[in-house]
């Protein structure tokens, strides 16, 4: 991941590390165990050893495989269970995390911003509702208003559609039918708002396997790794 690698030089321990590409070493088990809690125990573990002044590093070398969902239901249930997960985080971590940070591990900056990442999830829908509610007393206008927030709609996607493919482009991460996934980005920010207030009103979502349909032998990975590599040497 581009954004990991300046953070690692810069000595912070990654927190977007979880799941897929997820490494550690049995020794760190083999006294106290497996002892997660929450409904993502990958992240939940990496935090506690933060905690426990580990350092979790970036690999340059690694090569990571992973299926994503190809289905809206699937991105929904996957999303509900990261989200969840993001709240209990809050909730059991950000007290111990604040307390290492001001007592000087620096090491634990992300996992403090991690943790604190869900009220920011619900307090900016929330500050833009507001925003427009007030405006709306305000000047009684509600076309003038509309129209606002279809130039303000438009405008937004035109600038994040364009910021997105620069930054694609730039880190050689273009395919075919790119643009569709970039203009239907703002359906899965309002998806991901949706589940931010679900996991804050309930909580009895429980864990549930992402269905994964893909075949590709690691083989066939292998084939397009090696020929990407030819054509970034020529």
């Amino acid at each position: 991941r581009g954004h990991d690698h300046p953070r690692a030089i810069a000595n912070r321990s990654l927190l977007s590390v979880g799941g897929t590409g997820f490494v550690f070493d049995l020794s760190l088990i083999e006294e106290s165990g497996w002892n997660t809690r929450s409904i993502t125990e990958d992240l939940e573990f990496a935090m506690d050893m933060v905690l426990r002044g580990q350092k979790i590093a970036y690999c340059t070398s690694a090569v990571i495989y992973d299926e994503q969902p190809t289905t809206i239901k699937a991105t929904y249930k996957q999303r509900c269970r990261w989200t969840l997960g993001t709240l209990q985080m809050m909730q059991m971590k950000t007290i111990p995390l604040l307390k290492s940070v001001l007592g000087g591990q620096l090491k634990a900056f992300d996992g403090l911003m991690y943790s604190l990442g869900y009220p920011f999830l619900i307090l900016m829908p929330i500050t833009w509702v507001l925003t427009l509610f007030f405006e709306f007393m305000r000047t009684g206008d509600f076309l003038q208003l509309a129209r606002v927030l279809a130039v303000s709609a438009m405008s937004g996607q035109v600038i994040l559609s364009t910021l997105i493919f620069l930054i694609a482009k730039a880190e050689k991460q273009v395919w075919p039918g790119q643009w569709k996934a970039i203009l239907v980005f703002p359906i899965y920010t309002i998806m991901t708002t949706m589940v931010g207030f679900r996991a804050l009103f309930d909580h009895s979502y429980s864990w549930e396997p992402i269905e994964h349909n893909d075949q590709t032998a690691i083989e066939d990975l292998e084939k397009v790794k090696v020929l990407g590599q030819n054509l970034e040497e020529r």
